[in-house]
Protein backbone atom coordinates (compact mmCIF):
# COMPACT_ATOMS: atom_id res chain seq x y z
CA UNK A 1 0.00 0.00 0.00
CA UNK A 2 1.47 3.02 -1.28
CA UNK A 3 0.28 6.16 0.36
CA UNK A 4 1.59 9.59 0.05
CA UNK A 5 -0.20 11.40 1.99
CA UNK A 6 -1.10 9.62 5.22
CA UNK A 7 0.36 10.32 7.97
CA UNK A 8 2.45 7.59 9.75
CA UNK A 9 1.49 5.92 12.81
CA UNK A 10 3.75 6.31 15.78
CA UNK A 11 6.99 3.74 16.17
CA UNK A 12 7.95 3.42 19.50
CA UNK A 13 9.04 6.99 20.97
CA UNK A 14 8.88 8.49 17.58
CA UNK A 15 5.85 11.22 17.24
CA UNK A 16 3.92 12.29 14.45
CA UNK A 17 4.96 15.88 13.30
CA UNK A 18 3.29 18.28 10.68
CA UNK A 19 4.02 18.30 7.28
CA UNK A 20 5.76 14.48 7.39
CA UNK A 21 4.62 11.90 5.33
CA UNK A 22 5.65 8.20 5.14
CA UNK A 23 6.82 7.10 1.83
CA UNK A 24 6.60 3.48 2.12
CA UNK A 25 4.87 -0.19 1.24
CA UNK A 26 3.51 -0.61 5.01
CA UNK A 27 2.58 1.94 7.59
CA UNK A 28 3.72 -0.49 10.83
CA UNK A 29 3.39 0.00 14.76
CA UNK A 30 6.56 -0.84 15.89
CA UNK A 31 8.66 -0.64 18.93
CA UNK A 32 12.30 -1.62 20.11
CA UNK A 33 12.76 -3.65 23.28
CA UNK A 34 15.71 -2.20 25.28
CA UNK A 35 16.74 -2.90 28.89
CA UNK A 36 17.55 -0.36 31.32
CA UNK A 37 21.27 -2.78 32.09
CA UNK A 38 21.90 -4.65 28.92
CA UNK A 39 23.09 -7.77 29.50
CA UNK A 40 23.53 -11.35 27.77
CA UNK A 41 24.65 -14.53 29.73
CA UNK A 42 25.42 -17.86 27.71
CA UNK A 43 24.78 -21.21 29.11
CA UNK A 44 26.74 -23.22 27.12
CA UNK A 45 28.77 -27.21 27.02
CA UNK A 46 31.59 -27.19 24.45
CA UNK A 47 31.72 -30.95 25.59
CA UNK A 48 35.59 -30.38 25.56
CA UNK A 49 35.53 -32.72 28.43
CA UNK A 50 33.82 -36.23 29.20
CA UNK A 51 31.41 -34.83 32.44
CA UNK A 52 28.04 -34.38 32.46
CA UNK A 53 28.52 -31.47 34.75
CA UNK A 54 30.67 -29.00 32.73
CA UNK A 55 29.44 -25.28 32.25
CA UNK A 56 31.72 -22.77 29.77
CA UNK A 57 29.28 -20.30 29.52
CA UNK A 58 29.43 -17.07 31.31
CA UNK A 59 26.06 -18.65 33.50
CA UNK A 60 26.09 -22.22 34.93
CA UNK A 61 23.18 -24.06 34.12
CA UNK A 62 21.10 -25.42 36.54
CA UNK A 63 21.41 -28.98 36.31
CA UNK A 64 24.31 -31.56 34.95
CA UNK A 65 22.79 -33.71 31.96
CA UNK A 66 20.64 -36.02 32.63
CA UNK A 67 19.78 -39.32 30.62
CA UNK A 68 16.90 -41.30 30.03
CA UNK A 69 17.22 -45.24 28.84
CA UNK A 70 21.01 -45.55 29.06
CA UNK A 71 23.59 -45.76 31.92
CA UNK A 72 23.92 -42.29 32.75
CA UNK A 73 27.47 -42.17 32.46
CA UNK A 74 29.22 -39.26 30.44
CA UNK A 75 32.47 -41.76 29.22
CA UNK A 76 30.44 -44.83 28.35
CA UNK A 77 27.07 -46.50 27.01
CA UNK A 78 25.05 -45.26 23.92
CA UNK A 79 25.32 -42.15 25.18
CA UNK A 80 28.65 -40.24 26.27
CA UNK A 81 30.85 -37.67 25.09
CA UNK A 82 33.91 -38.19 22.77
CA UNK A 83 36.09 -36.13 20.97
CA UNK A 84 35.24 -32.82 22.12
CA UNK A 85 31.52 -33.85 20.91
CA UNK A 86 28.47 -35.51 22.73
CA UNK A 87 27.89 -38.73 20.63
CA UNK A 88 24.27 -40.74 20.67
CA UNK A 89 25.23 -44.45 19.28
CA UNK A 90 22.62 -46.85 17.24
CA UNK A 91 20.28 -48.16 19.62
CA UNK A 92 18.29 -50.70 17.88
CA UNK A 93 15.98 -51.06 20.62
CA UNK A 94 12.39 -49.60 20.71
CA UNK A 95 13.34 -48.00 24.10
CA UNK A 96 14.77 -44.76 22.32
CA UNK A 97 17.58 -43.06 24.13
CA UNK A 98 17.57 -38.77 25.04
CA UNK A 99 19.70 -36.01 27.03
CA UNK A 100 18.69 -33.28 28.40
CA UNK A 101 19.68 -30.08 30.50
CA UNK A 102 18.37 -27.21 32.71
CA UNK A 103 18.97 -23.38 32.96
CA UNK A 104 17.26 -20.56 35.23
CA UNK A 105 16.31 -18.02 32.20
CA UNK A 106 14.32 -16.28 34.69
CA UNK A 107 14.83 -12.49 34.10
CA UNK A 108 15.47 -12.67 30.48
CA UNK A 109 13.62 -11.00 27.80
CA UNK A 110 14.54 -13.11 24.95
CA UNK A 111 16.50 -16.39 24.67
CA UNK A 112 17.63 -18.58 21.58
CA UNK A 113 19.37 -21.95 21.42
CA UNK A 114 22.37 -23.37 19.37
CA UNK A 115 23.30 -26.82 18.76
CA UNK A 116 25.76 -27.60 15.56
CA UNK A 117 25.32 -31.08 14.36
CA UNK A 118 27.10 -33.93 12.25
CA UNK A 119 26.15 -37.57 11.62
CA UNK A 120 28.31 -40.46 10.30
CA UNK A 121 27.31 -44.16 9.07
CA UNK A 122 24.16 -44.80 6.67
CA UNK A 123 21.75 -42.69 7.14
CA UNK A 124 19.41 -43.51 4.69
CA UNK A 125 15.67 -44.17 5.79
CA UNK A 126 12.74 -42.10 7.31
CA UNK A 127 13.41 -43.87 10.47
CA UNK A 128 16.65 -42.23 11.17
CA UNK A 129 15.70 -38.99 13.41
CA UNK A 130 16.67 -36.84 15.90
CA UNK A 131 14.02 -34.36 17.78
CA UNK A 132 15.07 -31.30 19.80
CA UNK A 133 12.75 -30.30 22.51
CA UNK A 134 12.28 -27.61 25.11
CA UNK A 135 9.87 -27.03 28.38
CA UNK A 136 9.47 -23.84 30.12
CA UNK A 137 8.31 -26.21 33.39
CA UNK A 138 11.34 -28.24 34.59
CA UNK A 139 10.40 -30.81 31.84
CA UNK A 140 6.77 -31.75 32.87
CA UNK A 141 5.55 -31.02 29.79
CA UNK A 142 7.51 -30.78 26.44
CA UNK A 143 7.39 -28.99 22.61
CA UNK A 144 8.90 -30.06 19.97
CA UNK A 145 10.98 -27.28 18.33
CA UNK A 146 12.37 -29.49 15.36
CA UNK A 147 12.78 -32.69 14.11
CA UNK A 148 16.50 -32.90 12.45
CA UNK A 149 17.07 -33.99 8.82
CA UNK A 150 19.78 -35.77 9.29
CA UNK A 151 19.84 -36.95 5.63
CA UNK A 152 21.87 -33.28 5.19
CA UNK A 153 24.64 -34.91 7.40
CA UNK A 154 25.15 -31.76 9.31
CA UNK A 155 23.23 -28.54 10.13
CA UNK A 156 23.63 -25.37 12.61
CA UNK A 157 20.13 -25.06 13.95
CA UNK A 158 19.31 -22.58 15.99
CA UNK A 159 15.97 -22.23 17.89
CA UNK A 160 14.17 -18.88 19.45
CA UNK A 161 13.26 -20.12 23.42
CA UNK A 162 11.65 -16.91 24.28
CA UNK A 163 8.17 -18.35 24.78
CA UNK A 164 10.14 -20.65 27.15
CA UNK A 165 11.93 -18.54 29.34
CA UNK A 166 11.35 -20.39 33.36
CA UNK A 167 13.26 -20.34 36.68
CA UNK A 168 13.55 -24.14 34.64
CA UNK A 169 13.74 -23.93 31.42
CA UNK A 170 14.86 -27.64 29.58
CA UNK A 171 16.44 -28.20 26.24
CA UNK A 172 16.24 -32.00 25.49
CA UNK A 173 17.56 -34.22 22.24
CA UNK A 174 15.50 -37.06 21.62
CA UNK A 175 16.25 -40.35 19.45
CA UNK A 176 13.55 -41.80 17.59
CA UNK A 177 12.95 -44.61 14.93
CA UNK A 178 14.98 -47.43 15.01
CA UNK A 179 18.99 -46.77 14.82
CA UNK A 180 20.75 -49.41 13.73
CA UNK A 181 24.36 -50.55 11.63
CA UNK A 182 27.12 -47.70 12.36
CA UNK A 183 24.93 -44.69 12.80
CA UNK A 184 25.91 -42.41 14.79
CA UNK A 185 24.53 -38.77 16.06
CA UNK A 186 27.23 -36.04 17.11
CA UNK A 187 26.95 -31.89 18.70
CA UNK A 188 29.77 -30.07 19.21
CA UNK A 189 28.12 -27.60 21.68
CA UNK A 190 25.12 -26.67 22.83
CA UNK A 191 24.83 -22.95 23.77
CA UNK A 192 22.10 -20.91 25.25
CA UNK A 193 22.18 -17.26 24.68
CA UNK A 194 19.46 -15.03 26.82
CA UNK A 195 19.54 -10.99 27.24
CA UNK A 196 17.57 -8.48 28.48
CA UNK A 197 18.26 -5.89 25.78
CA UNK A 198 17.46 -9.29 22.99
CA UNK A 199 18.14 -6.50 20.07
CA UNK A 200 14.57 -6.87 18.67
CA UNK A 201 11.70 -4.42 17.53
CA UNK A 202 8.05 -5.62 17.62
CA UNK A 203 5.99 -4.16 14.62
CA UNK A 204 2.40 -4.67 13.80
CA UNK A 205 1.95 -3.50 10.02
CA UNK A 206 -1.52 -1.54 8.71
CA UNK A 207 -3.90 -3.97 7.90
CA UNK A 208 -2.07 -7.42 8.66
CA UNK A 209 -2.94 -7.65 12.24
CA UNK A 210 -0.23 -9.35 13.04
CA UNK A 211 2.58 -9.01 15.49
CA UNK A 212 6.25 -9.45 13.61
CA UNK A 213 9.33 -9.61 15.56
CA UNK A 214 12.62 -7.80 13.99
CA UNK A 215 15.94 -8.51 14.71
CA UNK A 216 17.51 -5.35 14.46
CA UNK A 217 21.23 -7.15 13.33
CA UNK A 218 19.85 -9.10 10.64
CA UNK A 219 16.56 -7.26 9.35
CA UNK A 220 15.44 -11.52 10.07
CA UNK A 221 11.34 -11.14 10.25
CA UNK A 222 9.47 -13.90 12.75
CA UNK A 223 5.64 -13.82 12.84
CA UNK A 224 4.71 -14.51 16.21
CA UNK A 225 0.82 -14.62 15.65
CA UNK A 226 -2.39 -12.53 15.15
CA UNK A 227 -3.13 -9.63 17.39
CA UNK A 228 -6.64 -10.05 17.29
CA UNK A 229 -7.66 -6.58 16.52
CA UNK A 230 -7.34 -4.45 13.67
CA UNK A 231 -6.57 -1.32 14.84
CA UNK A 232 -3.37 -1.14 16.88
CA UNK A 233 -1.82 2.67 16.32
CA UNK A 234 0.98 2.51 18.61
CA UNK A 235 2.99 0.05 20.80
CA UNK A 236 5.83 0.49 23.26
CA UNK A 237 8.20 -1.51 25.65
CA UNK A 238 8.44 -1.04 29.57
CA UNK A 239 11.73 -3.31 30.64
CA UNK A 240 10.52 -2.78 34.36
CA UNK A 241 8.05 -5.99 33.95
CA UNK A 242 9.40 -6.84 30.41
CA UNK A 243 5.92 -5.65 29.31
CA UNK A 244 4.71 -4.34 25.06
CA UNK A 245 2.04 -2.04 26.07
CA UNK A 246 -0.44 -1.00 22.62
CA UNK A 247 -3.06 1.20 21.37
CA UNK A 248 -5.98 -0.29 19.94
CA UNK A 249 -8.62 2.56 18.19
CA UNK A 250 -8.42 4.18 22.01
CA UNK A 251 -8.43 0.84 23.20
CA UNK A 252 -5.11 0.44 26.30
CA UNK A 253 -3.58 -3.05 26.10
CA UNK A 254 -0.78 -5.31 25.90
CA UNK A 255 0.42 -7.44 23.23
CA UNK A 256 1.77 -10.96 23.79
CA UNK A 257 5.53 -10.64 22.56
CA UNK A 258 6.76 -13.84 23.72
CA UNK A 259 3.93 -16.19 23.05
CA UNK A 260 1.13 -15.66 21.01
CA UNK A 261 1.22 -11.93 19.97
CA UNK A 262 -2.52 -11.64 21.04
CA UNK A 263 -3.39 -8.02 22.39
CA UNK A 264 -5.83 -8.23 25.54
CA UNK A 265 -6.99 -4.83 26.26
CA UNK A 266 -6.71 -3.45 30.11
CA UNK A 267 -8.16 0.27 29.65
CA UNK A 268 -9.24 3.25 27.70
CA UNK A 269 -7.61 5.84 26.85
Amino acid sequence: MYAPDRPAKKHGTLRRSAGWRLHAVLLLAATCLAGPAAAQDTYRDNFSTAAYNVNNGSQNFSTSWQETNDDGLANAGRINISGGELRMKHNSTSTWIRIERQANLSGAAIASLSLPWRVNGNVGGSSYRVQIHASSNGGSSWTLLSELNLGNGSGTPSYDLTSFIASNTRIRISQTGDWNGSRQFFVDFVAIAASNDPGVCYAVADGGDRLTRIWRGTGSETDVGPVGVPNIEANAYWPGTHTLYAADAGQLGTLDFTGSGAFTATSSA
